[in-house]
């Protein structure tokens, strides 16, 4: 009996703990309203910008109604530690350009991970500056000469947000933007055909977020208060498959959203 007691438990511990398998997930927003809204033409009084300076909050391609700039990340449920795929584990040490050449930040909309580099250009003949604002990050607000940049990175590099960090610029008050820090790699950004796409994520149950800095949240449940809660939203629990994608296909954008 002993013997044979031994030998479960050897055979026990030499059996391999079931390793992490990863997977993807991919969708598209679009617009669901007859006909894309008009861009809005921007006050930009001593902006010295070659023609008219159109607002970019709200980007959608008229072929195929994608909206672009829609930021999409991953959670992990019952704060467990987010598994991260051998080949993402090193940070970027390629710095995020976010530049200011015509009275705008471009992009707009601005995701990095935790620890990256992100620099703040200014290419324009005027002086512009950068105020961040956000839960963690709120750096000393000061002016970007033209031709001059702001650089975070090493001890200054900015630290990770449960939501964004607003962007904006004192200057000019109808400059805005959006920058997103997260502590994994499991990110992404709406293209200009309102795509995107999540790989090597870890398998598994998650909670999946999507918010426009307009519209809001888009997952579902939407919640479009959330925002003004002090727990913000819940997201939209996911199961990411093992060695396989999750398509969430077309991710709806209404008109309702804007309001």
């Amino acid at each position: 009996m002993r013997t044979t007691i031994l030998f479960a438990a050897f055979v026990a511990t030499s059996v391999p703990c079931a390793t992490q398998q990863w997977g993807t997930i991919k969708g598209q927003v679009v617009w669901t309203g007859n006909g894309v809204p008009a861009a809005k033409v921007l006050v930009a009084a001593g902006c010295p910008a070659p023609g008219p300076v159109v607002g970019n909050a709200l980007e959608i391609n008229p072929k195929n109604q994608g909206v672009a700039n829609v930021a999409v990340w991953l959670v992990p449920v019952n704060g467990a530690k987010m598994p991260i795929h051998p080949k993402l584990a090193a940070i970027p040490n390629k710095a995020a350009i976010i530049d200011q050449p015509c009275c705008l930040f471009e992009p707009r909309v601005t995701i990095i991970r935790e620890g990256q580099p992100l620099e703040i250009h200014n290419s324009s003949r005027i002086v512009h500056n950068a105020l961040l604002v956000g839960e963690n990050n709120s750096p000393p607000n000061v002016a970007i000469p033209a031709g001059g940049k702001r650089v975070f990175s090493g001890a200054t590099a900015l630290k990770a947000e449960r939501r964004s960090i607003s962007l904006a610029c004192n200057v000019h008050s109808w400059m805005g933007g959006q920058i997103y820090v997260i502590d994994h790699p499991y990110f992404a950004l709406t293209d200009a055909n309102g795509n995107f796409e999540i790989k090597d994520a870890p398998s598994g149950n998650f909670s999946l977020f999507m918010r426009h800095e307009i519209a809001g949240w888009l997952h579902t449940p939407r919640e479009p208060n959330a925002a003004k809660t002090a727990g913000g939203s819940k997201g939209q629990p996911v199961v990411v498959p093992a060695g396989a994608v999750l398509d969430l296909k077309k991710v709806d954008l209404k008109p309702g959203f804007l309001n």
